[in-house]
């Protein structure tokens, strides 16, 4: 990633009402001084570390200093929004940042544009905040520390290292080497290991459940096939003795004329119908007979009774001598000749009733008959019953058929029942194969990427490099000196008399010693980044108490900057003995009445 950047326009920015700066047209080493004519004789506050603030902001929105944002506009200018424009190439594609705070309301905004202002070639975000993070990630490509360790160098950072304490250092330098990334490694890992670990608990009290219901099915099965054999040794049976019961009722009925039966049942059925019906004729005849003598007195002599009853009284009160004369007048001896011949007549018809009576008694059907129709009755009846229990014994034998059929195949709900569980623990033993799996993956991962594992390596290779780099920053600034560093990232000072410490150095030795690592720190970060700019900074970076020579040999080192990766180099400085080296161009920030001006003079 060549990150190039041509100018940036600045308003209300801190010390500054408009002003422009183009980093591209400064080709070499530039020097930046300047004067604050406010303070007479002063070279603060002119507003030199402004213009790098100024750069800072319109890129992340951030400054090198922690100003409040409510301060960065210029308080001798009026009211206005403040706003800083710059303008860059990332891998020779077009981009201008607009950073800016308005005054009403008082908020802060970032736009981003391709080529130009303009609408059709603005790619802001929704926000911000969305906005310097899509610039971050997609367009430059790094963060503001990155980008601070890598082109601008500050003589905070010159002298920050020695000044840590040991975590903070350690801490510093895994940044610097990047090792962050297996401590998040390590987290991420050990974090999914965790989750693995629970996701396996659940996935086995999941598969300890299934076989616990597959255990009480395949139990349940079990017994239903006890009660099943039970059942279909009951029902066997039953249906063995219905058979035998069926098969002897069948000899029986087969061992019976039906029809003969039948025959003799209908044959005497016939005969004492015909008695019966003779004996009913007969007593037709009687009553007829008894009717007839009924009529025989009432039709021919009812008068003549009632005639001799109406006279009767009168004749039994007159004389014995006067009763034949009164009979003859009255008639009565005839009547009782005409009685005479009646009562022989009815005489004659009761003789021919008695005769009847005579026929009637002699028509009796013998209890033999009478047995012998009884017993083919209750023969047929035997028989009707028989059929009967064999068309009871036939339906039950369906019954049973069906019912040892059923027994006999499998049970399709309990099959299925089980199918379906011993499936779906086979899939949730896929799921515990693959989490142990997981597992054992994880396991070894977060062992190699642990503390005391491949981070060591890396870290050994790293500082032998770091090792070699700030030997050779140190021996071109002209030390008899180095700083080397271990593999569990502590450090030691080895002069041409052996090991010494920290605290033995002069300011100056410090000085170079912090240069040294600093320019060995910023090689790492520029070769683990892959990002390369058009400029580096340097902020007060060698007004330290650094000697001429010292000073000769960092320019020269600068020169190497200049040519080896193309980078305008910008030093921002105080120091008299530095103006004596060989700069390409002299930049003047100079203020006057609160007001900065940027000049160049060659």
């Amino acid at each position: 990633m060549n990150l190039t950047f041509e100018k940036i326009k600045i308003d209300n920015f801190m010390c500054f009402d408009k002003e422009q700066f183009e980093f591209d047209s400064n080709k070499g080493i530039s020097l930046i001084t300047g004067t604050n004519n406010d303070i007479p004789g002063s070279k603060n506050g002119c507003g030199k570390s402004s213009l790098i603030n100024a750069f800072t902001f319109a890129l992340f929105g951030k400054m090198l200093n922690q100003v409040s944002l409510k301060r960065i506009s210029n308080r001798h200018l009026p009211v206005r929004n403040t706003e800083v424009i710059l303008h860059f190439r990332a891998d020779e594609k077009s981009f201008i940042i607009v950073s800016g705070i308005g005054v009403s309301p008082f908020k802060s905004y970032c736009k981003l544009y391709k080529n130009s202002i303009s609408k059709e070639n603005e790619l802001t975000k929704h926000s911000v905040r969305e906005t310097r993070a899509y610039i971050e990630k997609n367009i430059i490509r790094t963060d503001f520390e990155v980008f601070l360790r890598s082109f601008i160098l500050t003589s905070d950072q010159a002298y920050s290292f020695f000044s840590m304490n040991k975590q903070d250092k350690r801490i510093f330098i895994e940044n610097i080497f990047d090792l962050k990334i297996f401590g998040e490694m390590y987290r991420n890992i050990h974090r999914d290991n965790l989750e693995n670990e629970k996701e396996l608990t659940a996935v086995e009290r999941v598969a300890y459940t299934q076989r616990g219901d597959i255990t009480d099915i395949e139990s349940t099965q079990k017994d239903r096939e006890t009660n099943k054999s039970e059942n279909i040794d009951k029902l066997e049976q039953e249906q063995t003795k219905l058979n035998e019961e069926k098969s002897e009722i069948n000899t029986k009925i087969n061992n019976i004329n039906i029809d003969k039966i039948e025959k003799g049942i209908e044959d005497i059925t016939k005969f004492i119908n015909g008695v019966e019906s003779r004996k009913q004729s007969l007593s037709i005849q009687i009553t007829n007979k008894k009717q007839l003598i009924g009529t025989i007195l009432k039709k021919e002599y009812q008068d003549k009774i009632d005639y001799v009853k109406k006279y009767i009284d009168t004749y039994n009160e007159i004389s014995e001598h006067s009763k034949p004369i009164v009979s003859k007048r009255l008639g009565l001896d005839d009547v009782k000749e005409q009685a005479k011949n009646l009562a022989k007549q009815i005489k004659e018809e009761q003789d021919k009733l008695k005769e009847l009576d005579g026929k009637i008694d002699k028509l009796v059907i013998s209890e033999k008959v009478k047995e012998q129709k009884s017993s083919l009755e209750a023969i047929k009846t035997f028989l009707e019953s028989k059929k009967l229990r064999i068309s009871q014994i036939d339906t039950r034998l369906v019954t049973v058929n069906r019912e040892l059929q059923d027994l006999k195949s499998d049970d399709p709900i309990i099959t299925e029942m089980l199918s379906k569980k011993k499936e779906d623990l086979e899939k949730t033993q896929g799921q515990i194969d693959k989490c142990v799996e997981s597992k054992n993956i994880l396991n070894f991962i977060e062992k190699v990427v642990g503390e005391d594992n491949i981070r060591r390596l890396v870290v050994s290779d790293l500082i032998k490099m770091l090792n070699k780099q700030i030997q050779t920053y140190l021996a071109s600034m002209g030390a008899d000196y180095t700083c080397m560093f271990d593999k569990d990232l502590n450090y030691q000072f080895i002069t041409s008399n052996g090991e010494t410490e920290y605290g033995s150095f002069s300011s100056g030795e410090k000085m170079r010693l912090s240069i040294a690592i600093s320019f060995a720190f910023r090689d790492f970060i520029m070769n683990r980044s892959g990002i390369n700019s058009n400029i580096l900074i340097l902020d007060e970076y060698i007004d330290g108490n650094l000697d001429d020579l010292a000073v000769k040999e960092i320019f020269k080192i600068l020169r190497e900057f200049n040519i080896l990766y193309n980078q305008n180099v910008y030093v921002i400085s105080h120091r008299e003995a530095v103006k004596l080296n060989s700069f390409d161009n002299l930049i003047s920030v100079d203020k006057t009445n609160g007001i900065s001006k940027i000049t160049k003079e060659k």
